[in-house]
């Protein structure tokens, strides 16, 4: 729902956005774990046994967990968009945006949350976040990101056919007609249907 909430007030002619971007440093490492949680992580050295203190990356359930933490901290904040350690703060106008942005950042140090200041971005009229170049022109996928869909070999089986229909999809909401022009590729994953 936010999100085209974003896409429609992007195309307001009297609209000058501003973003802000924040990144939690190591932020899995700044999710304390209950004492029967950091059991559950025990690990066997051949010295001893020990445990994760902190949420540690590569359990399968980290990234649900810290999601719904970061989407808990920032949920009735306007303006704030949460991916993971990446935020996104934006307004109309500056005067919005700063309003969104302080309110974020009192709720974000009185959390105890970190920030890595090297990869925030303040006040920008432009920005990448996920991949994607947010401006006031909408939406568009990142410059970097297309040149590696340009480059892809022409697939010689299914799994490559996969690879280019994964990488292609990610990019697709930006191409019209995407499900016609890609009829012929689905059909090649069928069983049934020989390599051609």
């Amino acid at each position: 729902m936010m999100r085209k909430r974003i896409v429609l007030r992007l195309f307001d002619e009297h609209f000058v956005p501003v973003y802000t971007t924040l990144d939690a440093a190591s932020g899995f490492w700044q999710m304390a774990l209950d004492e029967e949680s950091s059991k559950l992580s025990t690990f066997i050295t051949p010295n001893a046994r020990y445990c994760f203190k902190r949420l540690p990356f590569g359990i399968t359930f980290a990234p649900e967990i810290f999601q719904r933490r970061m989407q808990e901290l920032l949920q009735d904040h306007e303006g704030t968009v949460v991916y993971m350690d990446d935020i996104l703060v934006f307004g109309a106008s500056l005067e919005e945006h700063d309003r969104c942005l302080k309110r974020v950042m009192e709720t974000i140090r009185a959390s105890g949350l970190k920030l890595n200041r090297e990869k925030c971005k303040f006040r920008q009229a432009s920005l990448h976040f996920l991949g994607q170049v947010i401006s006031q022109e909408g939406v568009t996928p990142s410059p970097e990101r297309v040149p590696a869909i340009t480059a892809l070999e022409t697939p010689t089986n299914v799994s490559e056919l996969k690879r280019v229909l994964g990488m292609v999809n990610y990019v697709g909401r930006y191409i019209p007609n995407l499900s016609q022009i890609l009829h012929p590729l689905n059909e090649l994953l069928k069983n049934i249907v020989a390599w051609v």
